[in-house]
């Protein structure tokens, strides 16, 4: 069947790793021969004899291991030009005696199929389809407008490669646009795939993967070893943890458990002199048992481990698929040089619908620090309804938007004459959100405008917006606005509902002794003076278009782009168009 009409029970699963910079391009063909493990040499003949060839015309790659295990999966190659990306991407495995198969390559907002941007090809019918999901995951809608274009194939003993390119950004609605990612503190770009041996996409069971890659990166080194290089480099090696051993999280639905040490308890070796320590960055230690438990934690500085969270500061928060943090090189948390940050405070939020008991798990975070003063300051913006005042609100049937607004005469009060860059933007929500946006209004006109046109809880917690930095200044407004599809109430369960923006800014701003801070206040709440009182308007929709999602709306080509191009079975190789 081809794929001009629309695609059926296509399910495509993911897996989640990251990748970041380095220094110097390394040609694909270096180390990809590696990828496939449980293979033989024999068997992976096609794939090396491609890299030998065609593979040397990608400066980057990386191995997307599959759900059945880490030692198959995709490997996807590629490389940038000023306005356009060249894609390769090979599977095996399609064990067809007719010697048929399909593959599919998205890029995704949250990690998953659901808001993934598609490229799918049929060895069956030759045919490159550019396509989309938004919320239905069974039917992967054809794109109005086919920006995918296919320069070459190969189905060859029980192998599929195939090589595409489109432009960075196409300017359409049902594609996304592809950005740099570069920086260690921006977003990565997410990849999915998925494939399978029967003549038509069709549902793929284990045949799926997903990661989580720096497309604008300049090497392949995974995100571990180049996020712990770049910590111990910064650090000089100096570092400490944060860690519980052996703790039995319950047997409950919804658990909240705190960790805490004073300055003093961590028994920091420093030298004699001030105490004070710039926080540079921190990678979480937790192992595969635990993460399956783990819905998010989140880390503040605070005078001390009793729980008070009137002047505490967060630094840190974490949700599945984050692999750890870094700062640029001018900028740091100061620790313990107040008697406001004299504890390292981590509250963990452990999920356990099964009720599953008596499992020992340990988890904890490693922090980076240097004894060195940095020219700013860091601190978190929390937005819309950060101290969960809205806990127990039932939630209406339906599409449903909760709009919190934060006025100008917050940031007016505590940035003065100053701005402040956002270096990135968290966007948090539970399992019936739907769409999130957090606008910066100036002067009555949105200003900058961060959005997870289709959020997927499932695949991240706390979606890291792909966005450059951007500068607030005094006066500027916020509005945070998050909709749900058929919530129940707003709580702390991952079944209930929450909305929250975290804006990781520098310099470090305060008023009366408080980190900036703008939340819902109850109606008892005493007016502190500051403006930063935030209003709530919650809407009925009539459906998800009032939502003012953008991500796969009908568009009207610009480019008359077809992708049936007739390419034989036996395929010689040949460079990308140029």
């Amino acid at each position: 069947m081809s794929l001009n009409s629309v695609l059926r029970n296509a399910l495509f699963g993911t897996l989640f790793l990251l990748l970041l910079p380095r220094t110097q391009a390394v040609s694909a063909s270096t180390n990809a021969s590696e990828y496939f493990t449980s293979l033989t040499s024999d068997e992976k003949v096609v794939f090396t004899d491609w890299l030998s060839t065609n593979g040397t015309i990608y400066p980057r790659h990386a191995f997307m291991p599959s759900a059945a295990g880490t030692d198959n999966g995709a490997a996807v190659f590629w490389d940038i030009d000023c306005e356009s990306i060249h894609v390769a991407i090979a599977v095996q495995g399609m064990d067809d005696p007719n010697g048929v198969g399909w593959v599919g390559f998205g890029l995704s907002e949250a990690g998953g199929m659901i808001g993934a941007d598609m490229a799918l090809f049929e060895s069956s019918t030759l045919q490159l389809t550019d396509a989309h999901v938004v919320e239905e995951r069974s039917f992967p809608i054809v794109d109005d407008c086919q920006d995918w274009l296919l320069n070459d194939a190969i189905d060859a003993n029980d192998w599929i490669i195939v090589e595409f390119s489109r432009k960075l950004d196409t300017g359409d609605d049902q594609d996304h646009a592809i950005k740099n990612d570069d920086n260690l503190w921006l977003a990565p770009t997410r990849l999915i795939a998925a494939w399978g041996h029967t003549g038509s996409i069709s549902y793929h069971g284990q045949k799926k993967a997903r990661k989580a890659v720096r497309l604008f990166a300049s090497s392949n080194e995974d995100e571990a070893s180049v996020l712990i290089d770049t910590l111990e480099a910064g650090s000089g090696g100096l570092s400490f943890e944060l860690r519980e051993n052996d703790y039995e999280i319950p047997a409950d639905d919804t658990t909240y458990h705190t960790v805490c040490k004073t300055f003093d308890e961590l028994n920091l070796d420093l030298p004699p002199g001030p105490s004070m320590v710039t926080m540079i960055g921190g990678v979480p230690v937790i192992n595969e048992d635990t993460a399956q438990f783990l819905h998010h934690f989140m880390v503040y500085l605070q005078k001390d481990c009793s729980g008070d969270a009137l002047q505490r500061s967060m630094i840190y928060g974490w949700a599945p698929g984050d692999e750890g943090w870094a700062l640029p090189d001018n900028v740091g948390f100061p620790v313990f040089n107040t008697e406001y940050n004299q504890a390292v405070y981590v509250r963990i939020h452990f999920d356990n619908p099964s009720m599953i008991s008596g499992s020992l798990h340990s988890i904890g975070l490693k922090f980076y620090y240097t004894l060195e003063t940095r020219t700013h300051d860091a601190a978190i913006l929390e937005l819309g309804d950060p101290t969960l005042t809205l806990v127990g609100n039932l939630i209406s049937q339906g599409i449903t938007q909760y709009d919190f607004s934060c006025p100008g005469a917050c940031s007016s009060t505590y940035l003065g004459n100053d701005n402040v860059t956002i270096l990135a933007e968290y966007l948090h929500m539970h399992q019936t959100g739907t769409r999130m946006t957090n606008e910066v209004v100036r002067d009555g006109v949105i200003h900058h405008s961060a959005a997870v046109d289709v959020y997927d809880f499932k695949q991240q917690g706390a979606i890291h917006i792909q966005q450059a930095p951007y500068e607030v200044s005094a006066g500027d407004a916020f509005k945070t606005s998050c909709y749900y599809r058929d919530g129940d109430q707003f709580g702390i369960s991952s079944q209930q509902e929450m909305c929250i923006a975290y804006l990781l800014y520098y310099p470090a701003k305060q008023s009366q002794g408080f980190t900036w801070f703008c939340n819902l206040k109850p109606g008892d709440w005493p007016d502190d003076g500051t403006g930063c009182s935030q209003e709530l308007e919650n809407t009925d929709l009539n459906d998800i278009s009032q939502s003012g999602r953008v991500f796969g709306t009908p568009t009207n080509c610009q480019l008359d782009h077809s992708s049936s191009t007739n390419i034989q079975p036996a395929v010689t190789f040949y460079d990308k168009p140029t």
